[in-house]
């Protein structure tokens, strides 16, 4: 079975139990605006996608895993050999001096097969998984100390290959809300945003520039009420707080509340089960 080749805050393997029973028996074409680590992709693997996400390197990576797999292998071993002995003289020099690409002038221009390797580099090796941008897009997640090199699992690499290259997956990089008004009748809608925050301290910025805020939360309910209206069929996921289930006070919806470990925290006594509610607009 397929996984995601990252470590993902807030991504759903751990769902993927409650998730699976839920799953419409058929549907046409797999929606996922929210792609991040793409656990429910990789898990159900439809024949037809349209998969996106706001996080350009993300994209980038998995763009360059479906078309440029043996360049990205080959430039993940030599980043594996040069942190390697990087380490054994400076342990994590060499995880901060590719983690600051993203502060030199010219980034943005550097090749998909470099930024996509710095990728999954920075993922394997920052602390706990903690994948996260600044207010001005820099990556800033801290090295995790114990790791004093990095391993890829080259098998899921290749098998994720044959699946974007052997099925009609669009990977792009765009706003997920929108693509939600492109999901018809009998498509199906995997909708996994920014969680709604539990708590007052908690923050909608944890790992992207570019936040997602009430307003986007709203503009996002309102979108799945479109798509509902047409007749798609969808699974959303949030937090389960007062504000989510007052979003979905609705007779078409169908609250299911689940516990949910989490295991990606930066602090340890926080990595617990969790409340978290999925919703759907029609039977399973």
């Amino acid at each position: 079975m397929l996984k995601p080749f990252i470590k993902y805050l807030g991504g759903k393997r751990a769902l993927l139990p409650f998730l699976r029973p839920l799953f419409p028996k058929s549907f046409n074409t797999y929606f996922e605006p929210f792609l991040g680590g793409g656990a429910v992709l990789w898990d159900i693997s439809p024949k037809k996608a349209i998969v996106s996400d706001l996080q350009k390197d993300l994209i980038d990576t998995y763009k360059v895993i479906k078309d440029n797999l043996p360049g990205l292998l080959e430039s993940l071993r030599q980043h594996h050999l040069t942190n390697y002995e990087t380490n054994q003289s400076n342990p994590g020099a060499y995880f901060y001096s590719v983690r600051a690409w993203d502060r030199v002038p010219g980034y943005e221009s550097r090749p998909a097969l470099e930024k996509a390797a710095r990728y999954l580099l920075l993922n394997k090796t920052c602390f706990n998984g903690l994948m996260r941008q600044n207010s001005k897009g820099y990556l800033n997640s801290p090295w995790g100390k114990s790791l004093a090199q990095f391993e890829v699992d080259e098998v899921n690499l290749i098998d994720c290959n044959s699946y974007l290259n052997n099925n009609e997956v669009e990977i792009l990089c765009t706003d997920g809300v929108p693509l939600i008004d492109k999901a018809g009748t009998d498509d199906l809608l995997f909708i996994d945003p920014p969680y709604i925050p539990v708590s007052d301290t908690a923050s909608f910025t944890a790992f992207s520039k570019d936040g997602f805020n009430m307003a986007d939360q709203l503009r996002l309910r309102n979108a799945i009420d479109r798509a509902t209206d047409r007749g798609a069929k969808v699974i959303y996921c949030n937090a389960d707080v007062p504000t989510v289930r007052e979003l979905f006070n609705d007779p078409k919806y169908t609250l299911y509340p689940v516990q949910v470990r989490r295991a990606v925290n930066s602090v340890a006594s926080g990595r617990g089960k969790v409340g978290e509610l999925i919703i759907l607009n029609y039977m399973p």
